[in-house]
């Protein structure tokens, strides 16, 4: 028995050592704690003997008991201290280490569960030198420097390449300690760097689309005044040349107008592609059929001394797209790879099938699905990174004054888009150009692809047709009105819709066919010929304009059912669209 009730916890352990010491003949040691009657709570630390009688028999144990309770207070602190601070290095998952000024390792903490930390067992007593590369440790020395002299803390990254040859992406933290030593936590923030570069990438991606964007829509504003220019010079132009069919010399003249108008003309429509403003006719295709007609075609344009491989996939490809616009894009493509060799070299051309999951980052501006991918590669001299980023601008070109317009590859970027693809290029200098376009697949090719040009019969009906033109550019009335009348055909004009209202109703005017501009001051084209037919139910009428295509379709003016003359146009397609609108109901000609 004891003066003092021993803690329940702590008795059987009291009860274990007296028996120990009975049975075994051994010391009986035990600290424990006890309740004094005063209800204070002491630790106790019982040594004891057992007293035996001359048989051996035990009869007593004899001992002391000494209070330890500022001893055991002083201990159970330091070890929950030590259990807390050892919790606290667990749950950081970082390595930390001291080092002295020289960058010598005077102790570590590796977390278990950090496998990329290795050679733990080395640490100690080696340098920085000794255990990083040479730039890492040189970065190490000048951050201990300067972390020393101005007791302040360094914040740094590195990159390390471990020994199963990972590449991976650390920080570290140093704070002083002492007067000559550092203390260093070192993160693994490989996940977080990748998650860093591809949010940077995202929005590189984010800001160049918005930039191309600006650039489309400031291209298709510019187009609708050029194309009415345009249209005024070529007119103009084409008048003459009517004009002075015996006159060789000024005749010369007149054509070089057409061929720089016509050039310009072009321009405006590689500007519309980019802006991805062109009128677009879609049909369902085989992409191989498509890349194959048009390599046939250049194979000559490209030279013999350019090898070409074709390498098309071994079914069909259905794609749902415009035939002129990818004739264009294979041309574009192929000729900046011909370009890009110079003198000798090889360009392969392939096809594919792509599939599109809903988390790949490699097609951001794909939906999920599956792609028609063409590839063109060629092995030139490639692109730097500062040229790549600018490839698809408009008007930018590395090429001499006078060799290159710089929208080549700008009406590839919007012709794709316009047909609901992705292009991307990838290149690397000395090595070649990787152009690669991906295109919707869809389920099946019909039967058929063959499109049946309308039928124009060039019957002479100028004789009894009246034509009411109306445009509010003079330039464009005058040269429109002097070439139907050129054709035969009676012309009336109207500068405003107002005009041409006052012309309808006037009953002793006949008219037959209204040629309006789409886009006028007081009412656009289509609201002035659902007027016009309130007078005249039988009316027919044909719209023109220079604006982009998506403008005039917002208008609806683009359905089936409607002709459509985009500016600039010249004598033949004017007289063609004029003649068939005639001799028949509004079918619809674009």
């Amino acid at each position: 028995e004891v003066a003092e009730p021993i803690f329940a916890e702590d008795l059987e352990r009291w009860q274990e050592s007296v028996q120990r010491a009975i049975e075994q003949g051994v010391e009986h040691r035990i600290e424990m704690r006890i309740t004094r009657k005063d209800g204070s709570i002491r630790w106790i630390e019982a040594i004891g003997n057992v007293i035996r009688d001359e048989q051996g028999t035990p009869v007593r144990m004899m001992g002391t008991a000494m209070d330890v309770t500022e001893r055991k207070t002083a201990e159970l602190s330091l070890h929950d201290s030590e259990a807390a601070n050892s919790a606290f290095l667990q749950a950081i998952p970082d390595l930390i280490f001291r080092l002295d000024k020289n960058g010598v390792h005077k102790d570590y903490f590796i977390p278990e569960a950090e496998e990329s930390f290795t050679r733990a067992d080395k640490i100690i007593g080696s340098t920085v030198h000794e255990l990083l590369p040479a730039d890492v440790a040189a970065l190490y020395v000048k951050s201990i420097q300067e972390c020393l002299d101005h007791r302040a803390t360094e914040i740094f990254e590195y990159s390390l390449q471990l020994e199963n040859e990972e590449l991976k992406d650390f920080e570290a933290r140093m704070v002083p300690f002492g007067l000559n030593e550092v203390m260093v936590l070192v993160r693994n923030v490989t996940e977080h760097k990748q998650a860093e570069r591809e949010r940077e990438h995202l929005h590189e991606q984010l800001a160049q689309s918005q930039k191309m964007e600006s650039i489309g829509r400031l291209a298709g504003g510019v187009a609708h005044d050029f194309n009415n220019l345009l249209q005024a010079i070529l007119g103009n132009a084409e008048l003459l040349r009517l004009k002075l069919s015996h006159d060789k010399k000024l005749r010369c003249h007149v054509e070089q107008i057409l061929s720089t108008g016509q050039r310009s003309a072009e321009l405006t429509r590689q500007l519309l592609a980019f802006a991805r403003k062109q009128t677009v006719a879609p049909v369902h295709a085989d992409l191989n059929e498509l890349i194959e007609r048009t390599l046939n075609m250049l194979r000559r344009l490209i030279g013999e001394h350019i090898s070409v491989h074709w390498h098309p996939y071994p079914a069909p490809l259905p794609v749902l797209v415009d035939t002129a616009q990818m004739d264009q894009i294979v041309t574009n493509v192929m000729l900046n790879a011909r370009d890009a060799l110079g003198a000798i070299g090889n360009i392969t051309v392939q096809t594919s099938i792509v599939e599109v999951g809903s988390d790949e980052s490699a097609h951001a501006d794909l939906t999920r699905g599956r792609y028609a991918c063409l590839k063109i590669t060629d092995d030139g001299e490639g692109m730097s990174e500062s040229i790549l980023e600018r490839v698809f601008e408009p008007f930018f070109t590395t090429k001499k004054i006078g060799e290159g317009t710089g929208l080549g590859l700008a009406m590839v970027y919007g012709a794709v888009k316009q047909n609901r693809g992705e292009v991307a290029i990838t290149s690397t200098q000395g090595k070649g150009t990787q152009v690669e376009i991906n295109l919707p697949l869809q389920e099946s090719v019909p039967a058929s692809l063959s499109v049946t040009e309308p039928d124009i019969d060039h019957t002479d009906l100028t004789h009894e047709a009246r034509v009411l033109v109306v445009e509010d550019e003079d330039a464009i009335l005058s040269v429109i009105k002097d070439t139907l009348e050129h054709k035969g055909y009676q012309v009336v004009t109207a500068a405003t819709p107002s005009e041409a209202l006052a012309i309808c109703r006037d009953n002793s005017a006949r008219i037959d066919l209204v040629l309006t501009d789409v886009i006028m001051p007081e009412m656009n084209g289509e609201e002035l010929v659902d007027r016009l037919r309130e007078c005249r139910k039988d009316l027919k009428f044909i719209y023109m304009s220079g604006y982009p295509a998506d403008v005039i379709a917002a208008k609806g003016l683009l359905n089936p059912g409607i002709n459509f003359i985009h500016k600039p146009f010249n004598v033949r397609a004017l007289t063609d669209i004029v003649q068939q609108c005639l001799q028949h109901e509004n079918t619809g000609i674009t």
